[in-house]
């Protein structure tokens, strides 16, 4: 971790149905890849929450079966961006 904070490189976070990351940062901006079976409202909106708390721009991709779209408006509605 301290080799990608001293480059300032991100860290990519992936979430898994078999792993869940540390939600950390560690360059100027977040990464995540979203890629569990299925995301409650809640967890969408846990996720949106951490997002804004770390005050950064943030890139991310979902699981991008047919759920995708789905799940991308939560994240979105619970970012109020969408």
């Amino acid at each position: 971790m301290a080799l990608l904070k001293e480059h300032r490189a991100a860290l990519v976070l992936s979430e898994t149905d078999e792993h869940s990351p540390t939600r950390t940062t560690t360059g100027p901006f977040i990464y995540i890849r979203l890629r569990r079976s299925d995301y409650s409202k809640e967890d969408m909106e846990q996720w949106a929450q951490w997002i804004v708390d770390q005050k950064k721009d943030a890139f991310g991709y979902l699981k991008h079966e047919n759920a995708a779209p789905d799940l991308a408006r939560q994240l979105a509605q619970a970012l109020k961006i969408g």
